[in-house]
């Protein structure tokens, strides 16, 4: 369970989540682990950041403070290297992870982005289409302007080993149909770092290759990346390695183009040709401003 706050002493958005010990045991040491003093600097760190120190009111029961997030697809992407940015530090967070031998063991890759730099005024956390009074519609610029970053949430399977540790982990909570390869036929224990790596690259499959034009480039990883025999799949890191070829393959036309949605066939004309005179002038804007085609924060 999760509530939206402010925190007085600074007026920042903040997301409360109550943590039960009994279901998620390692959720709160992993995230503080991830948020200790050698690791939250790390520019490859995309765990979602602690504002405040974890509470702990009862035994059972923890009260984790974390910046206010909103889907990583809302505000929609305007361009092939604005998602490059979101994918890039999706492979890079998750690299992240696994060096420090976490395994993040959601199927579904919650990561959310910080809307903080799209939303200079931020906005209701009830209504996020409105201004935080409610008495406007929420403001917000492009990824390509104020490039954004992303963090993974919802650490309630995750799982930290030592070095010397046996890797192994049972399948998480899901319908059968859902389960990766490995554990739809059995419940049997396995190394849970490639069943990551299917999971992300599901992702990929679901949110984005599905659901918008243009992202072949996209397709053979995925492919590797969901293969049925987890030895078969790349390591993350190697995953990564790929991802960068792939979208380097891309020329800056390819990156500054606009992203599709499939849906949008089913809009009039009109409507599609609108949105492609719009993005012509913006990214004749983007390019007069000198920004680059995929979003590169500083």
């Amino acid at each position: 369970m999760s509530l939206d706050a402010t925190v007085l002493s600074s007026n920042q958005l903040v997301s409360v989540k109550c943590i039960n010990s009994f279901f998620h045991q390692d959720e709160v040491s992993v995230v503080e682990y991830l948020n200790s003093s050698d690791l939250k600097n790390d520019d490859r760190n995309h765990c979602v950041p602690l504002v405040l120190d974890t509470l702990h009111p009862a035994k059972d029961k923890s009260f984790m403070v974390t910046p206010l997030l909103r889907s990583f697809d809302d505000p929609q992407f305007d361009t092939i290297g604005e998602l490059v940015d979101f994918l890039r530090q999706a492979f890079e967070g998750l690299d992240f992870m696994h060096d420090h031998n976490v395994a993040y063991r959601c199927s579904t890759m919650e990561m959310m982005l910080d809307p903080v730099s799209l939303y200079p005024e931020m906005y209701h956390p009830i209504a996020p289409g409105r201004s935080r009074d409610l008495s406007s519609q929420a403001h917000h610029t492009t990824r390509t302007v104020q490039p954004s970053k992303y963090y993974f949430t919802d650490f309630g399977n995750a799982k930290k080993y030592k070095p010397d540790d046996d890797r192994l982990a049972g399948p998480v909570s899901m319908g059968l149909q859902q389960q990766p390869p490995e554990f739809r036929h059995s419940s049997q224990a396995q190394d849970p770092f490639p069943t990551d790596v299917y999971y992300l690259g599901d992702m990929i499959r679901r949110e984005l290759i599905q659901k918008y034009r243009g992202l072949e480039f996209l397709s053979d990883l995925v492919k590797q990346m969901t293969a049925e025999n987890p030895a078969q799949r790349p390591t993350i890191k190697d995953a990564a390695n790929t991802f960068s070829d792939a979208w380097g393959a891309l020329t800056v036309a390819e990156l500054r183009a606009r992203l599709v949605p499939v849906s949008e066939a089913e809009r009039g004309w009109l409507v599609r040709a609108a949105r492609i005179v719009r993005h012509t002038f913006r990214t004749m804007s983007y390019r007069l401003q000198g920004l680059p085609p995929v979003p590169a924060r500083k």
